[in-house]
């Protein structure tokens, strides 16, 4: 069921989370105007506080690339 109320407390934060790290907007824009295809690799990693590192990627199937492309257009049309 769809929460109105969620979605808007949602959105404050993420404008908060954005105001923060005003460069992580701009890294989804450039990702989002790249042709992802088969084969293609997400990487994230993470390094807490204490300095320990985390790292996982992925390589990219067909079946991956069309569930982001509907992702991204379920994003572009909810503004």
């Amino acid at each position: 069921m769809f929460n109105p109320g969620l979605v808007f407390e949602l959105q404050k934060k993420w404008q908060t989370f954005t105001e923060n790290h005003p460069k992580f907007p701009a890294f989804l824009r450039a990702v989002s105007n790249t042709e992802l295809a088969p084969g293609s690799v997400i990487e994230i990693s993470i390094t807490t506080a204490e300095g320990q590192n985390i790292a996982s990627n992925v390589k990219l199937t067909e079946s991956d690339v069309q569930m982001l492309k509907e992702v991204a257009e379920m994003m572009r049309s909810a503004r």
